[in-house]
């Protein structure tokens, strides 16, 4: 390729809207890139565009959008060196970027891993692939035309083996490094990255769709930066719920906005392991988003290692997780603040247990109601339709020091007890057999009482209380055989 000679001229052929997998990958390996024609269905198409918008607004009302574009800005030229307001409506920026959506909607990490334009990113680049970025880029009127680039500009540049090496880590964003020279037998090097751009409204020429280059992906080389373009490009227009999948070596870049409305296109850009993404998810990831992701989503994202790349430790770990984040277990990972619930969760458990055993002790050691009331809270209620009901931590112990003249011994044998819990609040089950002995008609009697327990809890003050207990009497039967005068209780 030279000046005279660009990758496209109007007329040459172009992809055309498909909605055929093969086809797109085709497309891409032809073209340079696809149109992947009804790749989200409409129920999605609005609530990533209703989110997107929202927080796109809740973004400019803070103060923090970032915004870029605009006829009024510097160019950018030192990618080094950014000023905090470079990038703000105040600097005239226009368009509109929103960044780290994986932590802003569940709609958009769900994109991450798209069943239609997963096959084709790993057409692409291969079947292990990161999200190196996943924003969105609104197009406003008054937008400007952007430069030509590539998304895989920092890939040292292919060399003779008696040429100097290029110095990969003295590569500048934005450099050109002069025009193809024709030989199609040339190395060029391979796409190690790809751009998914879902179209949430409609892309057209007006309103800023992207400008491709096609079969420049074949260059090798890099566009020059220059606006207006240096070599025809079209625009993608494409219908609302397109993904237009371009990999990263084709040159593209942001169309003017000369419309009367924005052109919202969600940008989820992916690179090969071996490379930095744009994003660092290992480190500005919400750790919410990492306890519910799939493991899909865990390896996009970067934890999951990759020929013992990316590990902490132990290269034969398989993932890697981010501080305050423990294994994944039964498919699910558990961040600090789930290790710290569940640890609640089984200690409240076992504080509900010893309230538990701490009231049946005191009943059995003859219903001692001013050690008993305390467990209650005041409003606490205990009831049953062979006892009564006692509402009042002041009538259950009237109850308590009355039913010691009925119950002159209890042996409360607890057993079968399920206990849930939510919060401050709990619920809990017990199975009960009492052998008892009852003051009837003046005399001692032997008994057995099969009962169950309803109860329920809550905790104040850090102390787990009863709130109800409902008390159930499955059966009340004499003893075959009186142990009446034999009882002894330990004191």
């Amino acid at each position: 390729m030279t000046d005279a000679s660009p990758p496209w001229q109007p007329g040459d052929p172009v992809a055309a809207p498909c909605e055929d997998i093969e086809t797109a990958k085709a497309d891409v390996a032809r073209y340079g890139y696809c149109l992947l024609a009804n790749a989200i269905d409409p129920d999605t198409l609005a609530e990533a565009r209703d989110r997107l918008v929202t927080q796109a607004e809740a973004e400019r009302r803070a103060n923090i959008a970032f915004a870029d574009q605009g006829p009024g800005q510097a160019p950018k030229r030192d990618y080094a060196v950014v000023a905090p307001d470079a990038f703000t409506e105040a600097a005239g920026g226009v368009n509109q970027r929103v960044w780290m959506l994986v932590n802003k909607g569940r709609v958009f990490r769900d994109l991450v891993t798209h069943p239609k334009t997963s096959p084709v990113v790993e057409s692409i680049i291969g079947p292990n692939y990161l999200l190196s970025t996943l924003s969105a880029n609104i197009a406003k009127p008054g937008g400007l035309l952007m430069g030509l680039h590539t998304d895989q500009w920092w890939m040292p540049r292919p060399r003779a083996p008696d040429a100097e090496p290029v110095r990969a880590g003295a590569i500048k964003r934005g450099e050109y490094h002069g025009d193809d020279d024709g030989d199609p037998a040339r190395p060029i090097y391979p796409p190690v990255a790809c751009n998914v751009m879902f179209c949430l409204n409609d892309f057209t020429a007006a309103n800023g769709a992207t400008r491709l280059v096609p079969n420049s992906h074949r260059t090798g080389a890099q566009p020059r930066p220059d606006v207006p373009h240096a070599v025809p490009s079209i625009a993608a227009e494409a219908p609302a719920g397109t993904a237009i999948i371009f990999e990263g070596r084709t040159w593209h870049g942001t169309g003017a906005n000369v419309a009367n409305g924005p052109r919202l296109g969600l940008l989820a850009t992916y690179c090969a392991p071996q490379f930095r993404t744009q994003e660092n998810y290992t480190l500005g990831i919400d750790p919410a988003v990492v306890a519910e992701a799939s493991p899909e989503l865990l390896a996009r994202l970067g934890f999951k290692t990759w020929n013992a790349y990316g590990r902490t430790g132990d290269p034969n770990t398989a993932y890697v997780y981010p501080p305050g984040a423990v294994d994944r277990r039964n498919g699910v990972i558990m961040n600090s603040t789930d290790l710290e619930a569940r640890i609640d969760r089984l200690e409240s458990i076992e504080a509900i247990k010893k309230l538990k055993h701490v009231y049946m002790t005191y009943c059995d050691l003859g219903y001692q109601p001013a050690d008993l009331g305390p467990l209650f809270v005041d409003d606490g209620v205990w009831t049953s339709a062979a006892f009564g009901h006692h509402a009042g931590r002041q009538a259950i112990e009237e109850f308590f020091g009355g039913i010691s003249a009925q119950i002159v011994f209890a042996a409360h044998l607890a057993m079968n007890f399920v206990i849930d819990v939510d919060g401050d609040t709990a619920t809990g089950k017990w199975r009960i057999l009492m052998p008892c002995t009852m003051f009837e008609d003046g005399a001692h009697v032997s008994r057995w009482i099969l009962g169950d327990y309803v109860e329920d809890y809550v905790r104040r003050d850090g102390e787990w209380r009863f709130a109800k207990i409902d008390f159930l009497v499955n059966f009340d039967v004499p003893s075959l055989e009186s142990w009446a005068g034999k009882e002894t209780v330990r004191t």
